[in-house]
């Protein structure tokens, strides 16, 4: 009887060993000049330290990428629409295969997508969604969406928060909300700043209104992105989102019946604005943390990891300091929160499992350490396992009671 809370919390701990802080970084200095590129530069190098997998996977695609940049470029010059889409949609299709491959797919893809940054084409690709052709902005907005990588990020943060918040403001417009929330998504997991300037420029408020409507792609990115301002934003921003009532919008995502993944990310947010103890009362008020309990019990953590493997959008998982934002809820006093925390190491060591990723960094090491050092969550689940208020089966069932 003892041993399974034992065994299930040992398994909890290996997750960290799970994940891999393997980025693909780019000198600040190299994203400065990009005005000042000189045209007709020879081909970048490849970064460094990747390895032969990944460099095969490369020297197959970067010249098909190079050769889509170049002619994006020459076709918005000449002013060539029909020429201008099929460029972007050769980029498109080049990262999204990037994206999907077994193991080599976060390391291919970041790459690719660091590529076409330093080539000009974000650049490029802030200005086409400025045009009046309105289906470039589709193809565009779409494209931009697929290569927010953490380096694409701060170019965007600096260079085109502007064009993404007009983007916002074309709220009836379903297929731009269909990449749009993608971005935001994306950047709501910059800095609290930026995800500050955002909420206070309307995209928190866009996000909320894209949650009345049905299309399941749109209410999946709502989703994501709320719990990414959540975790990443801060308690100002946290506090921003409780103002304007985000926490009675996630309860139709939490109680969705279509999606699962529409399910846990809105109870992943909801349980991140539960750990902030100064707007504990007011999202305990909005009844949606009362669904966390029951549907993550209802949850098998190899069954969700297939789930998200199954996603294009999902399935290479999170990163190691992605994962380091959920140490509020473990060390925080809301149960609901140390649980739904617990389920998504589980599922998270499922993936990086699948993806042969096993090397352990120095920030997992830290991680882990801090885990260790507190003992907060091991030692509230395990006693509230021998208080009988959780039950440890596929999920983690919470029991009716006071413990605390």
């Amino acid at each position: 009887m003892f041993l399974s809370p034992v065994v299930y919390l040992s398994k909890i701990c290996r997750y960290f060993s799970m994940f891999s802080t393997d980025r693909l970084t780019v000198p600040e200095y190299v994203s400065n000049r990009l005005h000042n590129r000189r045209t007709g530069s020879g081909p970048r190098a490849v970064s460094p330290g990747i390895s032969a997998d990944v460099r095969a996977v490369l020297d197959g695609s970067l010249p098909a990428l190079r050769s889509a940049i170049k002619t994006l470029k020459s076709s918005k010059d000449t002013g060539d629409v029909e020429e201008t889409r099929r460029a972007i949609a050769e980029t498109f299709q080049l990262v999204e295969e990037a994206w999907v491959l077994p193991t080599v797919g976060r390391r291919v893809a970041e790459e690719m997508c660091n590529r076409i940054r330093l080539d000009g084409g974000l650049e490029l690709l802030l200005q086409l969604l400025q045009t009046p052709a309105v289906g470039i902005t589709y193809e565009s907005a779409k494209l931009l969406e697929q290569i927010l990588v953490s380096e694409n990020r701060d170019y965007v943060a600096r260079m085109g928060l502007g064009v993404i918040l007009n983007l916002t403001r074309e709220q009836d417009d379903a297929q731009l909300a269909r990449s749009v929330s993608g971005i935001l998504e994306h950047m709501f997991k910059h800095t609290e700043e930026t995800s500050a300037q955002l909420i206070t420029n309307g995209a928190l408020d866009t996000l909320l209104y894209w949650c009345r409507g049905t299309d399941p792609t749109v209410l999946r990115h709502c989703a994501v992105a709320l719990a990414n301002c959540a975790m990443y934003g801060g308690h100002r921003c946290q506090r921003l989102m409780i103002e304007k009532q985000a926490a009675e919008w996630l309860f139709p995502l939490a109680f969705s019946k279509e999606d699962e993944l529409i399910r846990f990310h809105a109870c992943l947010a909801v349980a991140v604005l539960a750990a902030n103890r100064e707007i504990e009362k007011e999202v305990v008020k909005s009844g949606t943390l009362e669904l966390v309990e029951p549907f993550i019990a209802s949850l098998d953590p190899e069954e969700f990891a297939r789930n998200l493997l199954d996603s294009a959008d999902s399935m290479q998982g999170r990163t190691a300091a992605d994962l380091q934002h959920l140490l509020p809820l473990l060390d925080g006093t809301c149960l609901e929160g140390k649980c739904i925390a617990a389920f998504y190491l589980c599922v998270e060591t499922s993936i990086k499992s699948r993806q042969r990723n096993t090397k352990v960094r120095q920030t997992l090491y830290l991680l882990l350490s801090h885990i260790f050092y507190e003992f907060s969550v091991l030692i509230c689940i395990f006693l509230a396992y021998l208080h009988g208020k959780i039950t440890l089966t596929g999920g983690i069932k919470l029991n009716k009671g006071t413990f605390q």
